[in-house]
């Protein structure tokens, strides 16, 4: 499992802005977070919202929309 996530942050961190990463990804650079908070941070605005929802309901976000987020909160981008 560290490998993984040692990869999606690697994709994460040398991705373009315009990038698509999915919930995973999201949930890492969040510090691990549940799924379920993930949409709760969603609803609260500090995570954006997906941009594209595919057929059967995967979501994705822009890396360089959670980039911005991340840092208006002060952290990492």
């Amino acid at each position: 499992m560290k490998n993984i996530n040692q990869d999606l942050l690697s994709t994460f961190n040398h991705a373009p802005d315009d990038a698509l990463v999915k919930i995973a990804t999201v949930q890492l650079v969040w510090g691990g977070i549940a799924k379920c908070t993930v949409w709760r941070y969603r609803a609260k605005a500090i995570i954006p919202n997906p941009v594209v929802q595919a057929p059967g309901g995967t979501n994705f976000w822009r890396v360089g929309d959670l980039r911005a987020a991340l840092k208006q909160m002060g952290g990492h981008s």
